[in-house]
């Protein structure tokens, strides 16, 4: 919600909820900032193909959604709301490869997991951060 030296339009939102996928979970958020356009990299969108590259997560495959070109990033949740983080189960892996986690809103994949999915896509110069999937 920030740049160096670069004013951000911005509003601040109250009473937002977030479901899961299968809407059986409601979260309650915190207050939230909202802007045009939010800074996401679609290569860090979670997609069943993640988990197919590691066999220790492939069981989870099948509970991460298709990955969805035509749809916007509309929300990025962080650690100012933890139950939307909090893990339910966790899938661990070796030393040094990436771990699966499921939250109330659905499984993540933490840890880098592999090359970038489209061409022109590049790893972010600060590092690389995974979307749980909604």
């Amino acid at each position: 919600m920030h740049a160096t030296d670069e004013p951000i339009k911005s509003q601040k939102i109250e009473g937002l909820v977030a479901k899961d996928f299968h809407r059986q979970v409601t979260l309650q958020l915190p207050k939230v900032f909202s802007r045009e356009v939010i800074p996401a990299k679609r290569e860090q969108i979670l997609r069943p193909e993640s988990a197919l590259q590691w066999p220790h997560l492939k069981k989870i495959a099948t509970l991460i959604t298709r990955y969805q070109s035509d749809i916007e990033v509309g929300i990025l949740i962080g650690s100012d709301c933890p139950r939307a983080i909090m893990p339910r189960e966790v899938i661990p892996g070796e030393e040094g490869n990436p771990y699966a986690m499921r939250s109330d809103l659905g499984w993540g994949i933490v840890g880098r997991i592999s090359q970038p999915f489209e061409k022109g896509d590049g790893e972010d110069e600060i590092g690389v951060s995974h979307r749980t999937h909604l």
